[in-house]
């Protein structure tokens, strides 16, 4: 079981991972797994930026749309939009964190869908 959020009313609620399609059992929104495409683990340094916040993060699994990150502070919120650099591939753009869980210690992981330039 892992802990997904809906992203058409912010409820938090458990489903299977092996899922392809869940239903948000608060507003009957229907969830596509976001793990459909290959996912590379491979730890890449990150930098995002929201208004004039700069933060750092490791992505520690990516994929051709998506990215986890993990990092120290605050909890992102889901549905913000960032800034985002992975050097190492290439990326500078915008993406949006799509769910916030707290990570080992005092981490937080984030997962984000990236958004292009």
């Amino acid at each position: 079981m892992g802990i997904r959020v809906c992203p058409h009313c912010n409820s938090a609620f458990y489903a299977l991972p092996d899922n392809l399609y869940v239903c948000c059992p608060d507003c009957g929104f229907v969830l596509s797994d976001r793990r459909k495409k290959e996912r590379f683990k491979r730890p890449l340094k990150l930098i995002f930026r929201s208004g004039n916040v700069v933060r750092r993060a490791v992505v520690t699994d990516y994929s051709e749309d998506g990215a986890r990150i993990e990092y120290s502070g605050g909890a992102l919120p889901v549905g913000l939009l960032l800034d985002v650099d992975i050097e190492e591939l290439h990326i500078h753009g915008r993406a949006r964190t799509v769910w916030t869980e707290k990570g080992r210690g005092a981490k937080k992981v984030t997962g984000l869908r990236l958004l292009g330039s």
